[in-house]
């Protein structure tokens, strides 16, 4: 096997959703590089950093959080990193910074994401922290390639704040996942035939089997994308 290229991880935001991605790397390793030995897995540099400025709602401080997101990707890159991956959605609202500011690629979930539904034949339905909807960033991404979509009301984001809120504390309550249940019935009723998790919290807590629906998850999404550029 040629010689793989080394995976900056950019996480910590929070640090389990960092280590799924992690671990999604090393499983999909296995299924597209057929990764048995240690040496056949792409080397990753990790750094878990948590950020002022942000917190379950997103970004609460553009300064703090870009500041610390610039840090952090200079770090990689001196550190040996051949690309850097960031294991959040939000955050890459600073994607055109952050690639101006060190030599090595920086993959983007949102870019890789719209290459992963663009053959969904269907409605999908945006997922993510408040930030991340109020912004526009999948939605505008997803208009731009034509892909048909639905946007949660703003009377919801309280439902998924809560449920990212519980994911980084560990535990969720029944309450925050009967509202998300809720959430995803009225995008059904709008039409929605599959659902994308654009938050990497998310997926700890939400899948296609409790949700009983079609699920893109962008954490795994951005994992393959990785383990495929680290080949090239």
């Amino acid at each position: 096997m040629a010689k793989l290229k080394t995976i900056g991880l950019l996480g910590g935001l929070g640090p389990e959703a960092g280590s799924r991605v992690y671990s999604l790397i090393i499983k999909s390793a296995q299924e597209k590089l057929n990764a048995v030995q240690d040496t056949d897995y792409p080397p990753v540099i990790m750094y878990s950093a948590g950020i002022d400025g942000f917190d379950e709602t997103g970004i609460v401080n553009q300064n703090m959080v870009l500041s610390k997101l610039i840090d952090g990707v200079k770090l990689l890159e001196n550190a040996g990193a051949d690309f850097i991956i960031i294991a959040c959605n939000t955050v890459h609202l600073f994607i055109n910074t952050l690639r101006s500011t060190v030599s090595i690629p920086v993959l983007s979930i949102v870019e890789e994401t719209v290459k992963a539904v663009s053959l969904h034949d269907g409605t999908l339905a945006l997922l993510g922290s408040q930030t991340t909807l109020e912004t526009g960033l999948y939605s505008n991404a997803f208009e731009s390639a034509g892909i048909d979509h639905l946007v949660p009301k703003q009377d919801h984001f309280p439902k998924l704040t809560s449920v990212i809120l519980d994911v980084m504390g560990g535990s969720i309550s029944t309450s925050s996942f009967d509202g998300v249940l809720e959430l995803v019935s009225d995008l059904k009723a709008d039409g929605a035939t599959a659902l994308v998790l654009a938050c990497t919290e998310l997926p700890l807590a939400l899948s296609s089997k409790n949700l009983q629906m079609p699920v893109f998850d962008t954490t795994k999404i951005l994992a393959d994308a990785a383990v495929d550029f680290a080949l090239k």
